[in-house]
């Protein structure tokens, strides 16, 4: 089975940050990051730091589990 783009951590933030209505500040905010650092993420200029990946693995997930409002 191949990956596409959306099979990314990044593209899966960058989505689920949009199909909750966020922002990127609002997402830094809550993983304790910057904004620039989540544009670099989503952009693919930065990789995650191992703490950092589990770190957003679990907002991720958090956000996909709530109901969408």
């Amino acid at each position: 089975m191949s990956k596409t783009k959306h099979d990314t951590l990044p593209a899966r933030l960058r989505a689920v940050r949009h199909l909750r209505g966020m922002t990127q500040q609002d997402a830094a905010d809550l993983i304790k990051v910057s904004r620039n650092t989540v544009t670099r993420w989503e952009l693919g200029t930065m990789r995650f730091h191992p703490a950092q990946r589990v770190q957003v693995e679990k907002w991720v997930t958090m956000w996909l589990d709530k109901e969408t409002p």
